[in-house]
């Protein structure tokens, strides 16, 4: 008996050491029905024609930040996603100072650090290098198109087409303005702005045109940097002009409105899309701009908050605060950022397509640029397609007055008058 109890005894001890052995042994996991993380996103880069040190580094500078602050809230946001991947966009910098000599070797050097794509808001220089976007086969998107560029079939427009053509169609609207307000003759009109380089391209369809329909045009041209622009006003007074359009950097439009206020000036003062009054309002105040009108291709940042607005402006919006708080909102980063939103969503047609570690120049163009239809900028502009033989991007302008320092719209869109002529 004793010995039968002391095998009992044993017998329990062993198994209640066991039963706290495995206890305290890590438990096996239940297998899960947990979908597979997704790969992470490849890196797909783009070049950006700027200029940082040359004459229009002053407008250069918010095109960086609109294009650059769009990409890097997509990129915070997971990336640009398609149906075949996900890809995050590494934005390269090429400093041209308006060189045509200085923005073929940043392009070169670009290129051979894999960019498959050019962005540039540079008229000249989009002429300069339509060519070897052709022969690279490297698609390029332009925010003011060039007159050579304008035909080529690896060039796209963004914005209208071109400066230039924006400049004849303000006369167009000017010219319709005058009719319907029950007037007879033509309204005298005026171009007025400093001497930079794509100011001629602004000429290049407005004298034409103006010409062509018998509407007077005064030119009036001042130097980079001027102080003083009453000479070239009092002229425009004399001449008696029932409408001016200003045409280049903001630092220049500072000096022109506080002449203009300084003056007395009646005549109606308006200005484009790449020099918004957003650009000059805290230098100048908001009574020196009430009444100034803007011209552009896409909804304002500073439209009224009383206008409902597409959702894509009030990102715009929130990226504008974070970065710049207090500040009044820069129409010339607005023109950007929406050319970024449309580069972004080229990128996302041709992700549906093509796997991100497989885009080239080539089926960029073909997965994405060539199937953008009846594509409004998600909201912000009149809608548009690109087709063969025409990628002139949005046809249709609109004007927005200053009152009170917010912007309403003064006019519907109106469709574009013509493009470039054809080159030779």
């Amino acid at each position: 008996m004793r010995r039968v109890q002391a095998v009992s005894i044993l017998g329990g001890t062993f198994i209640v050491i066991l039963s706290l052995l495995l206890a305290c042994a890590p438990q096996a996991t239940p297998p899960t029905s947990t979908k597979p993380s997704e790969p992470a996103p490849s890196t797909v880069k783009f070049m950006l024609f700027t200029d940082l040190t040359g004459p229009t580094a002053s407008v250069q500078q918010m095109t960086n930040e609109g294009y650059g602050k769009y990409i890097d809230y997509v990129n915070a946001n997971g990336g640009v996603k398609g149906k075949m991947g996900t890809a995050k966009v590494e934005l390269l910098l090429v400093d041209t100072a308006y060189n045509p000599a200085k923005a073929k070797a940043g392009y070169s050097k670009a290129k051979s650090d894999g960019a498959i794509c050019l962005a540039s808001n540079m008229s000249a220089l989009n002429d300069a290098i339509v060519s070897d976007l052709e022969k690279d086969k490297i698609p390029g998107l332009a925010g003011s198109q060039g007159v050579k560029a304008c035909w080529s079939d690896w060039s796209y427009t963004a914005g209208p087409p071109g400066v230039a053509d924006s400049m004849s169609t303000w006369a167009k609207m000017m010219s319709e303005r005058w009719t319907t307000s029950g007037k007879t003759g033509k309204p005298r009109l005026a171009m007025i702005g400093e001497d930079v380089p794509y100011v001629p391209l602004m000429l290049m369809s407005i004298r034409p045109y103006c010409e062509e329909n018998g509407i007077p045009l005064t030119i009036e041209i001042f130097p980079p940097g001027s102080t003083d622009t009453s000479t070239q006003l009092l002229r425009l007074k004399e001449a008696g002009v029932d409408w001016a359009m200003y045409c280049s950097t903001p630092v220049g439009l500072i000096t022109l409105l506080k002449d203009y206020t300084r003056l007395g000036m009646k005549t109606p003062l308006h200005t484009q899309y790449s020099c918004g009054i957003g650009d000059v309002l805290t230098a100048v105040g908001a009574p020196v701009v009430e009444g100034v009108e803007l011209l552009t291709w896409h909804i304002p940042m500073l439209q009224s908050e009383t206008i409902q607005a597409p959702p894509i402006l009030k990102v715009a919006k929130g990226i504008w605060n974070t970065n710049h708080p207090g500040k009044v909102p820069s129409d010339n980063f607005m023109y950007c950022y929406s050319d970024s939103v449309i580069l972004m969503d080229i990128l996302k047609l041709a992700l549906d397509d093509v796997a991100p570690q497989d885009l080239t120049g080539e089926t960029l163009k073909k997965y994405g640029f060539d199937r953008v239809k009846d594509y409004d900028g998600q909201g912000l502009c009149a809608k548009f397609s690109y087709v063969e033989g025409d990628h002139w991007g949005p046809k249709h302008m609109g004007l927005w007055q200053c009152k009170g320092g917010a912007l309403y719209p003064s006019s519907g869109w109106v469709e574009n008058t013509k493009k470039y002529p054809k080159p030779n």
